[in-house]
């Protein structure tokens, strides 16, 4: 699976994912989205974490998207 920065922009802006954030942090986001975008989990965790979704929310809605 290779997903690119651009996709995961449009799904963190579909489903108003990462809305607690701060830009350094999307930033480092889009680094990990770019590095290993095979890791769902590992991007999951960190769009929970500065989001209001859950995790399970965001990990499915994830699978969804990219799988």
């Amino acid at each position: 699976m290779n997903i690119t920065v651009t996709d995961m922009y449009r799904v963190c802006n579909k489903y108003d994912f990462f809305t607690h954030g701060s830009n350094y942090q999307y930033n480092k986001l889009f680094d990990v989205v770019r590095e290993d975008s095979a890791d769902l989990t590992k991007i999951a965790t960190i769009i929970w974490i500065c989001s209001e979704q859950s995790y399970e929310e965001v990990y499915n809605t994830l699978v969804k998207e990219f799988c």
